[in-house]
């Protein structure tokens, strides 16, 4: 946290005997410098590179709160091999921060042309059908499978299926 990184730094290093200080006020002025330095450095590391959904088409859009959306899956151009490619990822948009975020282990199937919709009672987004790419052929091809998200811990599983 910031403040351990803080006092780790003060105390790596101390002032005894290594300050070319003369006064008390001195002291206290280099104390301020190395501190702002500190929480600097703190925040520096802790300022992580802002996330974003790449360009893509074939994705869904589904507002899950007033205030938020998710995007999920598509396709993407891959100029190294000059193809089109299915993602699986997934992001949220908050519109009161302006900001997108990027759940952890939240990628889901990768699929294009799909639906989605969400149960708000039930905070689960349901996606079903679209296009996935055939592992052994690399081929898209038509699905007719649907997952489910827990939109509440970012799950994503099958669901069980009977009648």
């Amino acid at each position: 946290t910031l403040g351990q990184t803080m006092v780790d730094e003060l105390s790596r290093d101390s002032f005894v005997g290594e300050s070319s200080c003369n006064s008390t006020a001195d002291i206290e002025e280099e104390s301020v410098a190395k501190m702002s330095t500190t929480i600097t450095k703190a925040k520096d590391s802790t300022n992580k590179k802002e996330v974003a959904p790449s360009p893509r088409w074939g994705q869904t859009m589904t507002m899950i709160t007033d205030t938020k959306f998710i995007v999920y899956g598509g396709q993407t151009f891959d100029p190294t091999d000059d193809s089109a490619k299915p993602l699986s990822d997934l992001f949220v948009y908050d519109l009161l921060e302006n900001k997108w975020s990027k759940p952890i282990n939240c990628d889901g199937v990768a699929r294009t042309w799909h639906t989605a919709n969400f149960l708000p009672q039930r905070q689960l987004l349901l996606c079903f059908g679209g296009d996935v790419e055939d592992e052994k052929t690399g081929k898209m091809s038509s699905t007719d499978q649907v997952m489910v998200l827990d939109c509440e811990i970012m799950l994503w599983y099958p669901p069980t299926v009977s009648g």
